[in-house]
């Protein structure tokens, strides 16, 4: 996977993860380990014939601390139009930078689980690409 691909699934994923945390009204992410599965099309292509799974000790700062570190790559993410009913979250996102990104998220939440998609136009050296991203991921345990 090259770093333009390991950033936007980066971005996605960090979206994801981090509207808890950002003053929303859901609850924050359940510290501890998790085991994330991300699927991707880029271009109406699937990116990996397998889907990518990712074991990350996630903490509420951890998040915060990604967010922040992702400004300087990014330029900077802005989420606009944040629904929540019940535990479902929809919202609108675009982040600039080297890697531009504009699209709309949807995530369901569970106690040890969450799952949504991204529908993102990617902008990437002068290119426009549209990426569907499929993520689902469950609690594993505490941090080790």
């Amino acid at each position: 996977m090259n770093r333009s691909t390991r950033l936007i699934h980066t971005l996605a994923f960090l979206a994801t993860v981090a509207l808890p945390s950002s003053g929303f009204a859901l609850d924050p992410v359940k510290e501890g380990l998790w085991e994330i599965n991300l699927q991707a099309e880029v271009g109406g292509q699937a990116m990996s014939s397998t889907p990518l799974v990712v074991r990350q000790c996630l903490t509420n700062q951890a998040v915060q601390d990604l967010m922040t570190q992702l400004n300087g790559v990014a330029g900077g993410c802005q989420v606009s139009d944040f629904r929540e009913e019940s535990s479902r979250a929809r919202w609108n996102m675009s982040c600039s930078g080297q890697i531009s990104l504009s699209g709309t998220g949807e995530v369901v939440f569970g106690r040890e689980t969450f799952n949504g998609t991204m529908s993102m136009l990617v902008g990437v050296a002068g290119q426009t690409l549209p990426l569907l991203q499929t993520f689902n991921a469950r609690w594993v345990g505490d941090c080790k």
